[in-house]
């Protein structure tokens, strides 16, 4: 074999390779799709252990700066379903006055969700309301088990329970960011926290000119990186709809809320100005994670209803389940919420000054009686 002939095959070969290598270019810089394998949550626990995040019962729940707040429907859904099918009134909570107060007099109810997206149901345990709870759960919502946050205990009186589940799918999934994005948290102070993120960016992609097209920026001030903003990553979604929003914190999530649907309303942005063109940039942080959370200002002993056929009775648990999770190919949630309301316990200790008298059992007068005052005649403990 002539070194001629091995020149030419060598250059065959090198001329082989750079053809596969630009194709594979660009297969990369048109249609990008990373495929990662399942990531895990980035939390899974009880919210006792996050120290920046705040859950709250209700929107209008006040809260200081510069933690995660979150909300959903789930406990409002529970609460209205004790209020209205077992109680019948708003209901009385010794010692949790404000909060009561706040989810008896909520403006967000089971009409702002779609009746396939929720259950809620309350009852007493006498009428076996926990079998109906799951009968009708497995009807409604087959893969979720409701053991796994509805554990009744011997003294349940009464139960409340609520599940929701909804989804957001993208019409065309975004791209997996490839490098960390620098997430600059609120706050006291400044703190960069890389994070995984997703969105547009490349300038040279089939998939570019679709992505784009589903975008809405819904109110926009300035422009480069705006102060301000929101945008709806899909704009043809139904039922529901996904909201990104870079506003100030106005002290609640429902005063934020307020204040973005303002602007959202108010805006006069050009048809142009509505549509992401060739040089913009869409990144956003990929969020899952998965939490329970006790509502200690609800809970307890000392939260006994005063409502007038309920004496006697206490909220024990108020349980909040979450599972939120915000990637390339949409939105999703999925929650639950208990309340098992108990027969308080009474504790019959006479370790006081007593009465103590003997009768006929049908009688109202003694034939014996003695006032207990002091210790003297008590038989003494051994030591």
């Amino acid at each position: 074999m002539s070194k001629k002939f091995i020149r030419k095959i060598k250059k065959r070969y090198i001329l082989l390779i750079v053809v596969l290598a630009c194709i594979i270019y660009y297969w990369i810089t048109t249609r990008i799709v990373f495929i990662h394998p399942p990531q895990p949550l980035s939390f899974d626990g009880n919210s006792e252990q996050l120290s920046q995040t705040l859950v709250v019962p209700t929107l209008d729940t006040p809260t200081e700066p510069g933690k995660n707040v979150i909300w959903c429907l789930s406990s409002q859904l529970a609460w209205d379903a004790l209020k209205d099918d077992v109680i019948r009134q708003p209901i009385e909570v010794a010692n949790a006055e404000d909060v009561t107060q706040r989810l008896n007099q909520a403006a967000v109810s089971a009409k702002d969700i779609l009746q396939e997206s929720y259950y809620a149901r309350a009852g007493y345990a006498k009428d076996d309301i926990y079998l109906q709870i799951q009968q009708d759960m497995a009807q409604r919502f087959p893969n979720v088990n409701v053991s796994d946050l509805i554990k009744p205990d011997a003294q349940t009186a009464i139960m409340a329970y609520a599940y929701l589940q909804a989804a957001v799918k993208f019409e065309i999934p975004f791209l997996d960011y490839y490098q960390p994005l620098e997430f600059l948290s609120g706050g006291k102070g400044t703190k960069k926290t890389a994070v995984e993120a997703f969105g547009i960016w490349i300038a040279k992609s089939s998939q570019r000119r679709k992505i784009l097209e589903q975008i809405e920026v819904l109110f926009c001030e300035g422009y480069g990186q705006p102060k301000e903003c929101a945008i709806d990553p899909s704009k043809n979604t139904k039922p529901y709809q996904v909201i990104l929003a870079i506003v100030p914190w106005q002290g609640t999530l429902q005063e934020t809320i307020v204040y973005t649907e303002d602007k959202i309303i108010n805006a006069s942005l050009p048809d142009y100005e509505r549509d992401l063109n060739d040089t913009d940039k869409l990144l956003i942080p990929r969020i899952a994670w998965k939490l329970r959370h006790h509502f200690s200002e609800l809970e307890g002993e000392d939260k006994l209803l005063n409502n007038p056929g309920f004496e006697g009775l206490y909220i024990d648990k108020a349980i909040q389940d979450i599972e939120f999770s915000l990637d390339r190919t949409g939105a999703s949630v999925a929650s639950g919420f208990f309340i098992p309301v108990l027969l308080a316990p009474r504790y019959f200790i006479f370790d006081k000054p007593f009465l103590v008298y003997m009768k006929i059992r049908s009688h109202d007068k003694p034939f014996f009686a003695m006032w207990v005052e002091n210790a003297e005649l008590l038989y003494p403990a051994k030591d």
